[in-house]
């Protein structure tokens, strides 16, 4: 896989580019930057794809239709079902790459992504390499109001086995920030109502310390709603 790392763009600006060597370009794409610090920001957000990959694109299409002008969009992981095969990589190209290749997208690591130290979805989701690792498995970065932090809760699993290098970093990223709301993606939830895994469940501790905002996660597999804190209730039909 290859990759480039563009710096200094304009906020809110439509950019063009195209992608290939010797003869063999594709076509013209493009994307448009998120607004600048300051404005509104609309972000789309999706649960685990995992195989789903022939209908992702009426997901897509349905958000859009709700909110036309989506500025950037984050899925919670699990974006392959069989993340060591190649067939799922090379459908999710060919079902909604074109999705992929003309907007801003930021997706976690779940666990069926993780497969070989999650190098396939390190080259679809390449991120920023301000995290705790050598590849960006995890990593921060600012949109709007908003710092977020992309928590990579598989790697309880191999490089960071009680989350101490990613709860240091958090700490560090949030309380340096000046934006107002802190957010966190992750896969695994800290407040499941179907896996109940004690180490991931702990972090709520973590977000409670740092004044976490808004925590974005998957995995669960189910359909929930709850209260806001102190009660506080919003009028959903």
């Amino acid at each position: 896989a290859w990759d480039v790392s563009v710096n200094d763009l304009e906020p809110d600006t439509t950019y063009y580019y195209k992608v290939g060597q010797g003869e063999h370009y594709s076509e013209v794409k493009s994307f448009t930057t998120t607004p600048a610090a300051g404005n509104d920001v609309t972000i789309g957000f999706y649960g685990d794809i995992q195989g789903a990959y022939n209908r992702f694109p009426d997901a897509i299409e349905s958000l859009k239709s709700l909110y036309p002008d989506i500025d950037m969009s984050l899925i919670a992981g699990d974006v392959s079902d069989n993340g060591h095969i190649y067939t799922d990589w090379s459908s999710i190209d060919s079902n909604f790459g074109s999705y992929l290749s003309s907007g801003i997208w930021a997706a976690t690591i779940g666990n069926h992504d993780s497969y070989f130290d999650a190098q396939t979805f390190t080259s679809f989701f390449n991120g920023p390499s301000n995290g705790t690792y050598s590849t960006p498995r995890n990593y921060w970065f600012t949109v709007g109001d908003m710092v977020i932090y992309n928590l990579d809760t598989e790697a309880v699993y191999s490089y960071d086995p009680d989350f101490s290098g990613q709860i240091a970093k958090m700490k560090e990223v949030f309380n340096n920030s000046d934006k107002t709301y802190k957010v966190v993606l992750m896969h695994r939830s800290s407040y499941p109502l179907n896996y109940d895994e004690a180490d991931v469940r702990e972090l709520h501790t973590t977000f409670d310390e740092l004044g976490v905002d808004l925590v974005l996660s998957g995995h669960d597999h189910i359909y929930s709603r709850t209260e806001m804190y102190n009660g506080e209730k919003v009028t959903d039909g």
